[in-house]
């Protein structure tokens, strides 16, 4: 529940070029995330409030296979690692002095990657963990669905999902398609590894049959 407000705080951050307070805010909600993953299955209340976010990664590994290694990169960042921090400076060779970088457009395109990726772990996990609910959903009849976007008025305030907004939801199509065209747009080193994590989770979803 806490994920859409998270991310929108993320991308908030990515716009203003912030990418270590992107990659902590990223790496809160993996925790919760996972936290809830572990607790799900669970119904005694000594056991839930013994459910550490942090150990809880492992058990959101088995169904987010891409989880652990993400956690490290984000905690590289946010724990100021000197593979991470050193980011953060830059030499000017003519003047042999070093700047603090507080933001750049290069932290931005990983910012705004970095919120892309959370999506798709968010929605993957989602569908890994509760695969009968989301089969339900994507089954049940279009007459209890939203119209297609464009049968709707423009003035509709609070539009809810078609069908095949679904469908492309749930197999992360379009963030996947984003973030690759980021990366060709911005190919940086970060970049490069987000959307390798973001393939090696697309083919999660797509496991879910439809009708």
């Amino acid at each position: 529940m806490r994920v859409p407000h998270s991310i929108e705080l993320l991308v908030s951050c990515g716009h203003r070029g912030a990418l270590f307070e992107s990659a902590a805010i990223a790496r809160t909600i993996l925790e919760q995330i996972a936290w809830a993953c572990r607790i799900d299955a669970l119904d005694d209340l000594h056991s839930i409030k013994d459910t550490s976010a942090t150990k809880a990664i492992s058990a959101l590994n088995k169904l987010c296979p891409v989880a652990g290694r993400l956690y490290g990169w984000l905690s590289s960042h946010s724990h100021w690692t000197y593979e991470a921090h050193i980011k953060a400076f830059m030499h000017d060779a003519k003047k042999d002095k070093l700047f603090a970088v507080f933001a750049s457009s290069d932290f931005k395109a990983t910012s705004l990657c970095l919120a892309l990726l959370m999506s798709m772990v968010a929605t993957s996990t989602f569908v890994a963990l509760k695969p009968g609910n989301v089969a339900r959903v994507l089954d049940s009849p279009k007459e209890l669905l939203a119209r297609d976007s464009d049968e709707q008025p423009t003035f509709y305030p609070t539009r809810r999902p078609s069908l095949k907004d679904m469908t492309e939801a749930v197999t992360c199509s379009s963030l996947i398609a984003l973030l690759r065209k980021t990366a060709q747009l911005a190919p940086s080193k970060d970049i490069r590894e987000l959307v390798k994590l973001a393939s090696e989770i697309k083919a999660g979803p797509t496991r879910i049959a439809t009708t």
